[in-house]
């Protein structure tokens, strides 16, 4: 449902929003999970100094942490 008080770009974004943790935290799908990100995704964990870049980076870190 969409909220009648923010624009069309930021329905958008919440849209993008809630797609993204549906596919992080629910379906477990690293795939859709990508889909939801930029062309150029990274994570870079602090404390363990670990992390990936780009779309090969984020699945390799992602597929290496289930491990």
């Amino acid at each position: 449902m969409a909220q009648l008080d923010l624009t069309p770009a930021q329905q958008s974004l919440m849209k993008t929003l809630a797609d993204h943790g549906r596919a992080e935290l629910v379906d477990l799908d690293l795939d859709a999970t990508l889909a939801t990100m930029t062309g150029n995704p990274y994570i870079f964990p602090v404390p363990t100094l670990s992390g990936g870049e780009g779309v090969v980076g984020v699945r390799a870190f992602w597929c290496a942490s289930v491990l």
